[in-house]
């Protein structure tokens, strides 16, 4: 509405004809006292086909009072990818006071989340405006000028769809909350990002209601939260791939020492079990067979400083740029990360739960796929992206790629055991057997190069060179409980 003479009486009467409660009406005009005259204050989003009949009824009862058709967000996938996506509301205060929001009004509608947040400036159109000629009591007499509204930019994304869906799928039919990231190690791009449980981002387009916001953020199960980049978790025998590369470039080892498993062994005065007796195993073996004794004896002789120093380096305990907001660093511990948290010194019996991912160390699921294709790809840290194109209306063009965050050398000694390892636990007798798909072995010669990680790791198959399959990282939770003015995301 414009700002009527008899604001109070139009108030009281839209409030009765509409339905809605008069205080609704009034916060939402208190909230826009300082806006400039002759801007619009928009009472009722979303309004329903009833209230709409009923305001054109009484229109000459409540002067100054329109109705306008607005354009909206729509997510046809709806709970699909949804932390991915993001969602949209109107923009806040704070917002409103930063450079990033600099010619915004009040009331419009902003990117608040995923790639609606990290692209805003490219998604938001321009408003159009109209110049019109008011009689006293505020009605149109004549339009004098008019600019038209301009789309916001179109974005294509490196998500596969598909690939998304059967994700998902894949969490839903198990009945478990968690989180996937599939990712291509020679670019960094983001075919697959999953966290569940979602929310449907259509709930946000015309702005939330109270009964659904308080909803979302008082589920124990915390819907709202991107596990992919917002969780940290213990990251368990994932880890043992940055003890082993650490070990090696270390000089702590050599890939064919062995280590005897009787079902754990004593360090420092206490016994620590392995899930299993494993005899006699060498590197290859013991990620091959998850070996925790193997593992613990290389904590025993390393430094908690050495391995800090490799896990950061793949990509563990540091932000990887994803162009996503709100992601959350994990931990990688040291000695100086103990003395300036804890004001205590690191023992060395710590490092033998850090050895097998236990501990104080803790990752987000983003960083452990990052971790993997740093190894897959030979020791490039690439920054996962999701932005693959632009439209603007000329055609799309390509969107530059972010750089590596860093490199890191490992020797071919490193790459080849640590794939042989992970080829071994899918396609021999490791742990990860489920993974393996069936059809895609291969000879056993020629598995010495670090892209053969790829087919170790999730059975994956090659042609020529070229990797087909990209990593695939997966954190499994808890069992589950019961057309507009933006621009288009493809």
């Amino acid at each position: 509405m414009s700002r009527s003479p008899d604001l109070e009486r139009t108030i009281t009467l839209l409030s009765e004809v509409a339905g809605v409660p008069s205080t609704a009406l009034w916060s939402v005009v208190e909230r826009n006292r300082r806006a400039p005259a002759y801007q619009p204050v928009v009472l009722i989003r979303d309004a329903t086909i009833g209230q709409v009949s009923a305001v054109a009824a009484h229109a000459l009862e409540m002067p100054g009072l329109s109705v306008q058709e607005l354009p909206a967000r729509h997510y046809e996938a709806e709970e699909v990818a949804a932390h991915l996506f993001g969602y949209v509301g109107q923009v806040s205060d704070p917002q409103l006071g930063t450079a990033e929001f600099e010619g915004v009004r009040s009331g419009m509608v902003v990117g608040k989340s995923g790639i609606e947040s990290t692209y805003n400036q490219l998604l938001m159109g321009t408003d159009g405006a109209r110049q019109v000629v008011v009689d006293a009591i505020g009605r149109e007499i004549d339009t004098v000028g008019e600019i038209a509204p301009s789309e916001g930019r179109q974005l294509q994304l490196t998500l596969d769809y598909d690939l998304q869906e059967a994700a998902e799928a894949a969490f839903k039919q198990a009945g478990f909350d968690g989180a996937a990231v599939v990712l291509d190690p020679r670019s960094g791009e983001i075919l697959s990002l999953v966290s569940l449980p979602a929310y449907d981002p259509n709930a946000f387009a015309m702005g939330i209601d109270s009964a659904t916001w308080s909803g979302l953020n008082e589920d124990t199960r915390r819907p709202l939260n991107n596990r992919a980049l917002q969780g940290r978790y213990s990251p368990g025998s994932t880890f043992k791939i940055a003890m082993a590369v650490a070990a090696l470039e270390e000089g702590i080892i050599d890939a064919d020492d062995r280590v005897a498993c009787h079902g754990g062994g004593t360090f420092y005065g206490r016994f620590y079990k392995c899930w299993g007796s494993h005899g006699s195993v060498n590197m290859r073996e013991a990620l091959e067979q998850s070996c925790n004794t193997y593992f613990y004896t290389l904590g025993q002789k390393m430094e908690v400083d050495q391995i800090h120093k490799w896990a950061t380096a793949l990509g563990l305990g540091v932000l990887s740029g994803i162009d996503l907001p709100h992601e959350v660093q994990g931990l990688v511990p040291s000695t100086a990360w103990k003395r300036e948290a804890r004001g205590e010194p690191w023992y060395p019996g710590e490092t033998i739960s850090v050895a097998i991912g236990q501990g104080a160390v803790d990752v987000t699921p983003l960083s452990l796929a990052v971790m993997m294709a740093t190894v897959a790809n030979g020791g490039t840290r690439v920054t996962p992206h999701l932005l693959k194109a632009v439209n603007d209306g000329d055609g799309w063009v390509p969107a530059q790629p972010p750089g590596p965050r860093s490199q890191v050398t490992l020797s071919p000694e490193t790459i080849s055991a640590v794939t042989d390892g992970l080829w071994n636990v899918v396609n021999r007798t490791g742990t990860g057997g489920r993974a393996r798909i069936r059809g895609s072995g291969r000879h056993r010669q020629d598995r010495h190069r670090a892209s053969d990680l790829l087919e170790g790791a999730c059975g994956g198959r090659r042609d020529g060179s070229r990797v087909l399959r990209p990593w695939l990282v997966c954190l499994r939770g808890t069992r589950a409980r019961a057309g507009d003015r933006r621009g288009r995301v493809w």
